[in-house]
C-alpha cells in the first residue's frame, strides 16, 4: 500500500507553496518592501490549511475508490476550517456563527455514523442504510 507521503503529493505541493509565499510576503514587509496583506492575514494560513485538508480529502477519495474514512475525516476537517477562516476574514460575530458548528457536527453524524465504512462491502451494508 502506498504511503500517506506518495499518495497525497498535490496536498504538500499546495501547503509548501503556501508557506513560502506567506513567509517571504512577511520577510518582504520586515525589509521595508511593501507587500499588501490583510490586518488578519494568519486567517489566510487557516484558509490554506483548509484548502489543504480537502486536496488530502479529494487524494483519499482517488485512491481508495469511495468516501473513506479518512476521506471524511479530511472533508469535515476542511469544512471546520473554512468556517472558522472565514469568521476572521470578514470579521463575523461568533456569537452568531458557533451554532453552524453544531449544525455541522449534526449532519455529520446523520450522513456519515461513527463506526461504520462508507463502502458497502466493507462492513457488510447496502447504501440503502443499515441492516437491523
Amino acid at each position: 500500500m502506498e504511503s500517506e507521503r506518495t499518495s497525497d503529493p498535490w496536498s504538500r505541493i499546495f501547503t509548501g507553496a503556501v508557506l513560502i509565499l506567506a513567509g517571504g510576503s512577511l520577510l518582504l514587509n520586515r525589509l521595508g518592501y511593501r507587500v499588501p496583506l490583510p490586518d488578519n492575514w494568519w486567517a489566510l494560513l487557516v484558509l490554506a490549511v483548509a484548502v489543504s485538508s480537502f486536496l488530502k480529502s479529494l487524494g483519499h477519495y482517488r485512491r481508495d475508490g469511495f468516501f473513506s474514512r479518512a476521506a471524511r475525516s479530511a472533508f469535515l476537517g476542511g469544512l471546520a476550517l473554512t468556517l472558522t477562516a472565514a469568521v476572521f476574514l470578514f470579521d463575523w460575530d461568533w456569537d452568531k456563527v458557533w451554532p453552524l458548528f453544531l449544525v455541522a457536527a449534526g449532519v455529520s453524524t446523520i450522513i456519515f455514523p461513527r463506526g461504520r465504512s462508507a463502502h458497502p462491502s466493507d462492513a457488510g451494508e447496502s447504501f440503502d442504510g443499515p441492516k437491523c
